[in-house]
């Protein structure tokens, strides 16, 4: 069991053990736990985890559920276990609202979150605030936050929108 779990590890599989019971063996799920949690069924027990992109480059049965179908124990998606399975569960995707916001910070991202949204979330606007939104997407969320001079230096899109636009909708 890994991901967003309490306590990742390897546990010893019982007969009819469900996944919503090997997240509680796990410890229960994080604050941070996404929406999805994935099964790799190597077909057989390994000596050690794998990773989503091993299991794809060997081709393996991946399996996608919804945490919360899981979470409501719904037979159809709270499958039992087999031997090897590894289980993870996703991290809930999250994004920064800096500069001339009242509250910058990092915020969890929602389906169906907006610019406007964003800037609601991180307390709106300053009064400094300039004419310019700008919109840095990294790809890879193990880069935190970054400047706009760092973004154009790395050559990482960026997304500039008028702030009256945005405000207008």
């Amino acid at each position: 069991v890994m991901g967003e779990v309490k306590n990742p590890g390897k546990y010893n599989l019982e007969r009819g053990t469900t996944v919503l019971r090997a997240l509680s063996m796990g410890g229960g799920l994080k604050d941070e736990a996404g929406e999805e949690l994935t099964i790799i069924r190597p077909g057989s027990p390994l000596s050690g985890t794998m990773t989503l992109e091993e299991a794809e480059a060997k081709r393996l049965p991946i399996i996608t559920l919804r945490l919360k179908d899981v979470l409501a124990d719904d037979p159809k998606n709270n499958l039992y276990v087999r031997p090897g399975d590894s289980i993870i569960v996703s991290r809930i995707p999250f994004f920064f609202v800096l500069g001339e916001v009242k509250n910058p910070g990092k915020y969890n991202l929602s389906q169906g979150t907006n610019v406007m949204t964003a800037i609601s979330m991180g307390g709106g606007l300053k009064d400094e605030a300039g004419e310019e939104v700008a919109i840095i997407r990294t790809g890879n969320p193990l880069l935190g936050t970054m400047t706009l001079e760092e973004a154009e230096a790395k050559r990482i899109p960026i997304l500039k929108l008028n702030l009256r636009d945005v405000l207008a909708g």
